[in-house]
């Protein structure tokens, strides 16, 4: 004979859910997320070239990110991309090197054109003041205006 015990509670038995499938899915999903992500650190596509020939020689990325190719002596980088029409297109950046000596010269050059210029002015000035300072008054007509 078995009693019955309102204060003993009888394990739950496990009843068929038809969406547990799907729960199960999510929670994996969710988990998935929450992990952290491989992170890469930035870095740039290319190799050293000797020649833009070279460049047009190589395949573009597909994925339409720039590749860069500094020439072997450090005197232009190209860089290829592809196009959303489809082509390439090389850029090509080019390295200035400032020449001091170059630029002295320049800056005399400058130094001289000013300095005519000033002396161009000085001499036109001068000259409109002698025409002012050397003409007669004009004599009013017709009454006095103020």
């Amino acid at each position: 004979m078995q009693y019955f015990n309102p204060y003993y509670q009888q394990p739950m038995q496990q009843q068929y859910n038809p969406l547990q499938p799907q729960y199960d899915r999510l929670a994996q999903m969710q988990a998935q997320y929450n992990q952290p992500a491989f992170t890469q650190q930035p870095s740039l596509n290319g190799e050293i070239v000797d020649s833009i020939d070279v460049v047009r020689a190589k395949n573009v990325d597909m994925s339409g990110n720039p590749t860069f190719y500094p020439k072997s002596d450090m005197t232009e980088i190209y860089a290829k991309q592809l196009q959303s029409d489809g082509t390439s297109r090389i850029i090509t950046y080019k390295a200035v090197m400032p020449e001091s000596g170059n630029q002295q010269i320049h800056s005399q050059n400058l130094e001289a054109m000013l300095l005519q210029l000033k002396n161009d002015l000085s001499a036109e000035i001068t000259g409109l003041k002698e025409m002012i300072s050397s003409e007669p008054p004009k004599t009013q007509r017709g009454g006095s205006q103020k």
